[in-house]
């Protein structure tokens, strides 16, 4: 609520300004803030709309927030700006061609994309000029997305750097020679120094107004302005004037920037706020889920009736607000994280909601009270076919002995609930079956329980093993080797490519002193990796699963970090589960802790055998490829990263490799052939602001329970889950394929289980589907305007080629057009179009390139 009033103010101040001066231009950015002040102060809304009419108040920032830049998922970005973008466009009649996001931590090497493709020309940030190595070697430049999109981007120091910091960032200021082209990523040393450069690009500028809450422009900065305006020649002028009228023109001759913006600070954002991150991840990636099954109940009910959209529009916003850069990252006062919290909730139980009418409306279209009985029907609602996956379904009993899929048996497991104290909303799992299944891509299948005691399943081939100092577990796939004295795991054996991809060290549950007193949920301590902590043996190492699904080994342990002064600090608790389960690629990694540990960073090392020269991790709707042995001067300062779903070692010769794929975790460092992946911190909270309501808050909370808001964040319960997966070839053609298990992992399976009836309808291939593995429907939705479906499709492997998309006869599509990330109609592209005999379209291909993001409307 104070942000909401601190937007009013700010902005009264603002039309205060424009009225009392003459030439006084002001950004108005994050929409979100837009649309507080036209719900509490429709007049203030009125004079805004007349100033934006007027080229006094310019629309930047398509973003519905300032999100942070590299955590949230590419369609979670996609959303950002569709809302933003439109909001804009339906109140003012146009949107921003400018993204500003001046104060995030960093920026994914996919936004040029994004922002290109939902009507921007132009990026501004100031963050990375609080590098603190190397100088971003720019400050004006094309950047540049792996698709080939681009936008101008100005990389400004803040307030009036770009007057006073002028000497000291001249020579990034400069153009190439005329016809000269310079593209820089971070594998480039030293790219200012090229002497391509010649000229300084004419026009300074500064972007002034006090932030952080100030409600800026201040009076006095203003006034500071018209003096320089008056004395010295300087002018009012929009961000979007400035783009057009100094950067359009030398266009052709700004260096090029083809890489993620790296911010040599804040690595610890990356990580902070475990629960934060978890939730974050869950609600992006569920949105999506129950967004393409209601789309699909549209498709294949045609009288339904479910109103969905509205309701799906708002659990995104409020994804997406938690996505604002100061919340995601894990820098803000506790406070703030019970305030997410009940967003969380409010957001979950509209997707409950959602869910739950989707499927009451698939039983009453397809249910079959005749077949008389129990059906489990699952949902993918991800791009990839789920293969041979752990599923887990709800258990109301214990009898279940096997599922009957088609006309085979499977086993099935039954699962206690959690006897650890995790969140009893969103993390505590209950007792569950466990199963292993296989589903196309945004398909169904259809599994009947079994209840007869006699009946036999398959035997299996998955064992564990105690054989004195190690315990060996086993299955078709692989050989794992836990050694009990440490609970190290030292080695595990493909068999597919006969390779122990472990090094000498194995995998290794580490912690390390991480105190810093300049903002510490920002920042990790510059050289932590020589400063690690005891780690005492396990309590103990034994086994508590033994099939006929899964078999799981536990590695309990205690901690103590006795370098901490904090009186918060205490002794943590900590299971590390190490998992084969019949049949499903991968070994499975969990973590319950009970996290006491203050000033430290937890790292799970894994050191592999690759010999790997470069990690390539998965970031918004795309990869990135990192070196593990940096050389180039802004390259070396790189030492924490960001991936999502998975980060990947391979060989050199990209003959096999290991990916680590998470459900909810983002930062990890790589050194060689060894990737550590960060677990969890410690950090001190920030203080409040002096002007912050919060004050009262805790005096109140003080007075009526006599406690404290916590000192130090993450303390308290996790669930942190991994799957290490071996493949052959290099990630791109990997075997097993890593992006199809990433996301099945994190988007999960939707299910419904019948009472007494059965489905009519035919089960088990999907309505829309590709026949490339790389080629992903991302998203399925209605349009914000008007009928049809919209798709998303997105190419994953980094590879340019042609694409086909199928659709089932029974959708009945007549027509399908390309159209923008903010479904306006698009760029006229070459869509080759087949139809079937009845004259819908069975087949479209088109051409994508590297990581290119492509969206359809599809109409009947």
């Amino acid at each position: 609520f104070q942000t909401c009033r601190k937007a009013i103010v700010t902005y009264k101040k603002a039309a205060w300004h424009i009225k009392h001066h003459d030439d006084f231009t002001f950004a108005a950015s994050q929409p979100l803030l837009l649309d507080w002040i036209l719900r509490e102060d429709p007049g203030l809304f009125e004079e805004i709309k007349e100033m934006v009419e007027e080229g006094r108040m310019d629309l930047v920032g398509g973003f519905w927030v300032e999100p942070d830049c590299h955590l949230p998922s590419g369609e979670s970005f996609v959303r950002q700006r569709l809302y933003g973008q439109r909001f804009y466009l339906k109140h003012f009649g146009k949107v921003s061609n400018v993204e500003w996001v001046p104060d995030s931590f960093g920026f994914a090497s996919t936004l040029p994309q994004i922002i290109a493709k939902s009507g921007g020309n132009y990026f501004y940030t100031t963050k990375l000029h609080g590098n603190r190595y190397t100088p971003f070697p720019f400050i004006n430049f094309k950047w540049i997305a792996p698709d080939g999109s681009s936008v101008i981007a100005c990389l400004n120091p803040g307030g009036w750097g770009g007057f006073t910091r002028f000497p000291s960032t001249r020579e990034r200021r400069r153009l190439l020679e005329d016809g000269e082209t310079l593209v820089a990523d971070y594998l480039v040393d030293a790219p200012e120094d090229s002497p391509l450069f010649v000229d300084d690009i004419p026009g300074p500028c500064a972007f002034i107004g006090k932030g952080d809450g100030g409600h800026g422009p201040t009076g006095q900065e203003v006034a500071i302005m018209d003096m320089l305006a008056d004395e010295y020649g300087v002018k009012w002028i929009t961000a979007s004037e400035y783009f057009q009228n100094v950067l359009d023109p030398v266009e052709h001759r700004l260096p090029a920037w083809k890489d993620e913006l790296y911010y040599e600070f804040h690595r610890g954002t990356i990580t902070t706020q475990d629960l934060v991150k978890r939730m974050n991840r869950y609600l992006e990636w569920r949105c999506c889920a129950v967004e393409s099954f209601a789309a699909l109940m549209h498709l294949l009910c045609p009288t339904s009736r479910l109103e969905s959209q509205g309701r799906l529009e708002t659990a995104w916003k409020l994804a997406l607000l938690n996505q604002f850069h100061d919340v995601l990252p894990g820098s803000s006062i506790p406070e703030v994280y019970d305030d997410a919290y009940d967003t969380w909730e409010h957001a979950k139980n509209i997707l409950d909601d959602v869910e739950g009418e989707s499927w009451e409306l698939f039983l009453q279209e397809h249910g079959n009270s005749m077949l008389g009985h129990q059906e489990i029907i699952l949902y993918n609602g991800t791009g990839f076919p789920v293969d041979c996956f752990p599923v887990e379904l709800p258990a109301a009993d214990k009898d279940w002995r096997a599922l009957k899929i088609g006309n085979q048996l499977v086993p099935v497991q039954y699962i206690d609930a959690d006897d650890f104290p995790l969140d009893e909303l969103f993390v505590k799992r209950p007792g569950r079956y466990l199963f292993t299944g296989t589903i196309p891509p945004h398909g169904f299948i259809r599994l009947v329980p079994v209840r007869d005691p006699g009946v036999e399943v398959l035997s299996s081939n998955t064992g564990v093993e105690d054989v004195g100092n190690e315990i060996l577990m086993e299955n078709d796939l692989y050989k794992v080797t836990i050694e009990k004295k440490t609970g190290r795991i030292s080695a595990i054996m493909d068999k597919a490519i006969e390779q122990n991809i472990l090094g000498k060290k194995g995998v290794e549950f580490k912690v390390f002193f991480d105190w810093l007193p300049d903002e510490p949920c920002w920042n990790i301590l510059p050289g932590y990796r020589q400063m690690e902590l005891e780690m005492p043996n396990p309590i103990s190492v034994t086994t508590i699963e033994s099939g006929p699904v899964r078999w799981m080994v536990e590695i309990e342990r205690e901690f103590l970090n006795e370098d901490s002064e904090s009186p918060a600090n205490a002794t943590s608790r900590i299971k590390q589960r190490v998992a084969l389960i019949e049949g499903s690629p991968g070994i499975y990694i969990e973590f319950l802790v009970n996290w006491r540990s203050c000033e430290v960073t937890a790292k799970l090392d894994i050191d592999t055998s690759t010999g790997a020269e470069e990690v390539t991790a998965e970031v918004p709707y795309g990869t990135n490829t990192r070196s593990t042995c940096p050389v180039a001067n802004h390259d070396q300062p790189r030492w924490e990263n960001f991936h999502h779903t998975w980060v990947d070692m391979s060989t050199p010769s990209n003959e096999w490799g290991l990916a680590v794929i998470n459900n909810g975790k983002y930062g990890y460092d790589a050194s060689g052939s060894r990737l550590g992946l960060t677990l969890l911190r410690g950090p001190k909270y920030p203080a409040p602001s002096g002007e912050a309501w919060v004050h009262q808050e805790r005096a109140k909370r003080m007075q009526d329970t006599g406690t404290k808001p916590p000192t130090h964040a993450d303390q308290g319960t996790h669930l942190i889950q991994y799957i290490l997966l071996p493949h052959s070839g290099g990630w791109q053609d990997s075997v097993p394929f890593i992006p199809a298990i990433a996301h099945g992992f994190n988007e999960g399976l939707s299910a419904v289980i019948t009472k007494d009836r059965g489905i009519d309808m035919q089960l088990g291939s999907a309505p829309i589907l590709t026949d490339d593995n790389g080629i992903e429907i991302a998203a399925i939705k209605q349009p914000e305007d008007g009928p049809g479906t919209v798709i998303r499709i997105v190419e994953v492997k980094s590879k340019a080629r042609n694409a086909n998309v199928m659709l089932d006869a029974t959708l009945e599509i007549d027509s399908v057009a390309n159209v923008d990330l903010l479904e306006r109609a698009g760029d006229v592209q070459d869509i080759t179009i087949q139809r079937n005999e009845k004259g819908y379209i069975k087949e479209f291909s088109f051409h994508v390139n590297p990581h290119e993001i492509k969206t359809f409307l599809l109409k009947r």
